[in-house]
């Protein structure tokens, strides 16, 4: 479920590159902050947090989240930033209480309502996370609303009503089919569910292009399917590429434990 979220909500960069590296520059960043406002000097610290979290340092965001914050505390992005930071390291009521404070100082902001809907579908809190979910999800003007609506669908398929959750996950491919990563897995689930496995293995290799390369439970279902389709040299094909490309994981286990079954 972690990665699924760290899937979902991979942060894009807020200034330039070029900017951030005045952050890390040390003495000769401090003369250009020095005559900057101080809402400016927070955002540059709070690229600094953006890059580190998606290096997975959640440490560094959260370090560079404070100087942030003691620049200017009233920035919602700071503090829906912390959320998923402290989410990252399993701080999961601190993680909650970031992202509403985001949402207490800018209730209209669909990124924010979207992790908070995330993390209580995480917790298992559907009917609180579904009010969250569907705020962002109608909001015309947010870029991202396929992972409002991933999301959507993953709480109704657990909910077990799964017509509407493939609805609204279809609707999150349809709204970004390049990034909709783990909505095209979901849909594969259904379509396993079903036993139209070759439907489910076409869901599941799309869950792993592109963009999505590197989704390891992506590239395992994809074997899976493969041998319910009793497509074996694939099948075994794929599971070794598993073993391989992520090693030391659950789901290289998983694959080779596979591969053992396989006549």
């Amino acid at each position: 479920m972690q990665k699924d979220f760290r899937r979902l909500f991979r942060l894009n960069r807020i200034v330039p590159t070029s900017v951030l590296l005045l952050i890390l520059a040390g003495c000769a960043s401090a003369r250009v902050q020095s005559k900057l406002p101080p809402s400016e000097q927070a955002r540059l610290y709070l690229e600094a947090a953006v890059a580190a979290q998606n290096e997975g340092d959640s440490t560094s965001a959260l370090a560079y989240l404070l100087e942030a914050e003691s620049r200017d505390p009233s920035m919602a992005e700071i503090h829906h930033l912390r959320g998923i930071a402290y989410f990252a390291k399993k701080e999961l009521a601190l993680a909650e209480e970031s992202v509403t404070k985001a949402l207490q100082l800018r209730p209209d902001y669909p990124e924010a309502q979207t992790t908070l809907g995330k993390l209580l579908l995480d917790s298992g809190r559907l009917a609180e996370s579904e009010k969250w979910l569907r705020k962002s999800a109608s909001n015309v003007l947010y870029r991202d609303a396929f992972k409002a609506r991933t999301s959507l669908g993953i709480l109704f398929y657990r909910r077990g009503d799964f017509g509407q959750a493939r609805q609204e996950l279809e609707r999150a491919v349809t709204l970004d089919p390049a990034r909709a990563c783990v909505a095209h897995y979901y849909i594969g689930h259904l379509d396993m569910r079903d036993s139209r496995f070759d439907s489910a293995l076409v869901s599941y290799e799309r869950s792993t292009q592109k963009f999505c390369a590197g989704f390891a439970e992506g590239h395992l279902a994809s074997a899976v399917a493969l041998e319910r389709t009793r497509d074996l040299d694939r099948a075994r094909r794929k599971y070794l590429e598993v073993t391989r490309s992520f090693p030391n994981t659950v789901v290289a286990e998983q694959a080779r434990s596979n591969l053992k079954r396989l006549p």
